[in-house]
């Protein structure tokens, strides 16, 4: 299907508003943009490439890397609208091409995948989701910091945390809160649900 015209729109205005870096470095950026999941973002650092090119070899393999980029944005926008209208099967299927471009920083697709899987019934996979993206997240940003309510890692955490209890696998629960309590310790709602489990 053609890319809509606004994705196109959007990356063209990114383009113009950013100086323009190195080659190297624009190819770099759109690499970890598209990691990140965000794709419009990766064809406006590809649309650089191609303009900076030093050879047409070159600038046609930076122009297909942008297509690409705006073809997976516009997954994305279909995969999104899908699961806010709570089609998680559609979603679903929108959402996984697009996981495996992405890496573990592309928050927001995996909290929607894992979402997706919780509201399917298909706990397993739902607290697989959440352990990947956490042990990621610990590793990139440390083990210190506060875990708010409400930010992602604690939103991954509660959901790992409540699909394997629902599962019946107490000791992951646990699992699940020492992460939580190993990066940020002053976590009462999380202390007083290990021990909530601590008796099962």
């Amino acid at each position: 299907t053609d890319t809509p015209q606004h994705l196109l729109d959007i990356a063209e205005r990114l383009w113009q508003a950013r100086p323009r870096p190195p080659l190297a470095a624009s190819a770099i950026d759109a690499e970890a943009l598209s990691l990140a999941g965000n794709f419009v973002g990766a064809a406006a650092a590809w649309a650089r490439v191609a303009r900076a090119a030093e050879d047409d070899t070159m600038a046609d393999a930076a122009e297909q890397h942008a297509g690409e980029a705006l073809r997976y944005a516009a997954r994305q926008q279909a995969a999104t609208r899908l699961f806010l209208e709570h089609d998680w099967e559609g979603a679903l299927a929108g959402l996984e091409p697009l996981v495996r471009v992405c890496g573990p920083q592309a928050t927001a697709l995996y909290m929607m995948r894992c979402r997706c899987f919780k509201m399917l019934g298909k706990l397993s996979l739902a607290s697989q989701v959440a352990g990947q993206w956490l042990t990621w997240a610990v590793g990139a940003s440390g083990v210190s910091g506060t875990w708010a309510r409400g930010s992602p890692r604690m939103l991954m955490a509660w959901a790992g945390a409540s699909t394997a209890l629902e599962l019946g696998d107490v000791e992951k629960t646990k699992k699940y809160y020492q992460l939580v309590l190993r990066a940020d310790p002053d976590q009462p709602e999380v202390s007083s649900a290990i021990c909530s489990v601590t008796f099962f």
